[in-house]
């Protein structure tokens, strides 16, 4: 469930899967390439991504380019922040040092 008053956070494997869900189940045609990775130091990554998507029985396309902020604790995953730019996400670091 989206809340308009706070972003979401989903939790887990099971919460992965929700957002995926969430978040490209209303398209047809969904794809995502990323374009950039920048190393943000602490066991933290920065992917850059260009999405493409389109509604079903239209012939009009999203296309999104979005931030990943990747956290890494002894090589496994821990956390997902989304921000709109790699600037964004490349203050949250800043911010959070």
């Amino acid at each position: 469930m989206v809340r308009l008053d706070r972003q979401p956070e989903y939790h887990g494997r099971d919460g992965f899967a929700e957002f995926f869900a969430d978040w490209t189940d209303p398209y047809e045609e969904w794809t995502q390439e990323i374009e950039n990775l920048i190393d943000a130091g602490d066991s933290q990554v920065i992917a850059t991504t260009r999405q493409r998507a389109r509604l079903p029985d239209s012939d009009s396309s999203v296309d999104l380019r979005a931030a990943f902020l990747y956290t890494l604790e002894d090589g496994v995953l821990v956390r997902v922040d989304v921000y709109s730019s790699p600037e964004e996400a490349l203050n949250a670091v800043r911010l959070a040092e």
